[in-house]
């Protein structure tokens, strides 16, 4: 198993003051050599803002391009940004499923 088997932990802070790091950590999990999917594990998030929505999105856009999927744990923190965003039901890139899914509500 190599790391890039492992799914890729959002910090439990991730607005736009800490999200530098994790979109940083997303791009060289984009850009390895696996051609599997890619894993994003949100359950730790404790508190987010629009900005780790959008680098959801984006890393949804670049999985795609790649011909790689998307997968995706969340988060009471990130269902609720979800809701509050409006964004409950909305696609996910590359028909991995709806935002309502990966918040579980």
């Amino acid at each position: 198993m190599t790391i890039d088997d492992e799914p890729l932990r959002a910090p439990s802070h991730c607005t736009i003051v800490e999200a530098d790091t994790f979109r940083q950590a997303l791009l060289a999990r984009l850009s390895g050599e696996g051609a599997g999917p890619v894993e994003i594990d949100l359950s730790g998030v404790e508190d987010a803002d629009i900005t780790l929505i959008q680098l959801v999105l984006a890393a949804g856009k670049s999985a795609e391009a790649k011909g790689r999927s998307l997968s995706v744990t969340s988060s009471p923190a990130v269902a609720d940004l979800l809701s509050r965003a409006g964004l409950s039901g909305w696609p996910m890139p590359s028909g991995t499923g709806t935002f309502s899914s990966i918040a579980g509500v």
